[in-house]
């Protein structure tokens, strides 16, 4: 009891377990905190933690700020690296000098993994019908298309960013540009076309059943950023800042090997390391 005391006071309000690392700091935190004299006590907004981001939109809009949901934003609009504002998915465009992304592609990759294992445990597709559910494109697990499926999956299990690809195959999202793979004849690797996969298309089943992978770069050449890429086992890798960017400097094809896929190129350990 009084361990799950303890771990209580540890792990309150944060996304850990009592044994995940660093989740003594909670604790310590609150043992450090005092309110009216009681150590260890701690404030709460009155109407409970909903009530303060309530008052933040309410302060925000005082002062001339307008605030927006349901509009996701597909690309950063830039001219020779100076940014110019944003386009949303429905197509309007907004002029800003300054642009705050809350967005990582190492987020957006992390979420994309865990889709990719969802769409293949159900097996909503499955081309061959052996009861072995094959992986997904952008546009198969945004709902924008049936694809290989029986009809467009809903819900979908990715955000409506990636609903719309350009003439290469490629969805833009927050400053990045994302291209998805998946392995074709003797290990080539197979990029997404702007309709998505279909039956049609010479992607084999057994080998869709096992991998794919996915890259990520940024969408304008010259900002220093870094280039990302995720596979089959959720293993990210990145590059040096401003390796890539742009349409003319996206990253090499990946390669597939077996149950597993590389990146493009060298791929040696001197272009991409492992994040941790």
């Amino acid at each position: 009891r009084l361990k799950a005391l303890i771990a209580f006071d540890a792990v309150l309000g944060i996304h850990l377990g009592p044994r995940s690392p660093t989740s003594l700091l909670g604790l310590y935190y609150r043992l450090t905190g005092s309110a009216l004299g009681a150590r260890g006590g701690q404030f709460l907004p009155k109407g409970g933690m909903g009530s303060l981001a309530a008052a933040l939109e309410r302060a925000a809009r005082a002062r001339g700020a307008e605030i927006r949901v349901d509009a996701p934003v597909s690309r950063i609009l830039s001219d020779r690296g100076r940014v110019l504002g944003v386009t949303l998915a429905g197509g309007e465009e907004i002029k800003a000098g300054l642009i705050v992304s809350a967005i990582h592609p190492v987020a957006t990759l992390r979420n994309l993994v865990a889709a990719q294992a969802q769409l293949q445990v159900v097996g909503w597709i499955d081309t061959d019908q052996d009861g072995v559910g094959e992986y997904g494109g952008l546009l198969e697990l945004s709902g924008a298309v049936a694809g290989r499926g029986h009809e467009a999956l809903t819900p979908a299990v990715i955000g409506e960013a990636f609903r719309t690809l350009d003439a290469e195959g490629r969805a833009h999202f927050e400053g990045y540009t994302y291209r998805l793979f998946l392995p074709g004849r003797k290990g080539i690797a197979v990029g997404e076309p702007a309709g998505g996969f279909t039956r049609a298309m010479k992607v084999p089943a057994d080998a869709a059943e096992q991998a794919w992978a996915c890259l990520a770069w940024p969408s304008t050449a010259g900002t220093q950023q870094r280039s990302f890429f995720v596979a089959t086992s959720g293993q990210l890798l990145a590059t040096a800042p401003g390796r890539h960017g742009g349409d003319q400097g996206a990253p090499p094809a990946p390669v597939f090997e077996g149950l597993e896929a590389r990146p493009g190129g060298d791929g040696s350990s001197a272009t991409w390391t492992t994040l941790e």
